[in-house]
């Protein structure tokens, strides 16, 4: 469509000056991917210090989350469908942000 109308250029003495049209093309911009939207995290693990905390839930005994819901000193769970075994890597206290919790019935 681009091409079957360069020849308005020509109408405008200033635009055949500054725009030649052997010079036009058309481009199409890459479509936005999830990809592009994710971002690496700023965070990274400290292996130095993994020794001297405690690792999995740290209950603080005091909040209703902890309270009622957080196994103290969990450390491993369980899938329910595969059986599969996850570790869990680090300190997560009830302050943390963006915990993902896992409820199963006991």
């Amino acid at each position: 469509a681009v091409n079957k109308h360069k020849d308005l250029l020509d109408l405008d003495d200033t635009l055949k000056d500054v725009i030649s049209k052997d010079k036009i093309f058309v481009t199409f911009r890459k479509a936005r991917t999830i990809g592009d939207s994710l971002v690496h995290s700023r965070y990274t693990r400290d292996s130095s210090n993994s020794n001297s905390k405690a690792l999995g839930n740290i209950n603080c005994g005091k909040c209703n989350l902890c309270k009622f819901f957080l196994s103290e000193n969990t450390v491993k769970i369980q899938s329910l469908t595969t059986k599969q075994i996850h570790n869990i890597n680090q300190s997560i206290t009830c302050e943390d942000e963006h915990v993902i919790y896992v409820i199963t019935d006991l």
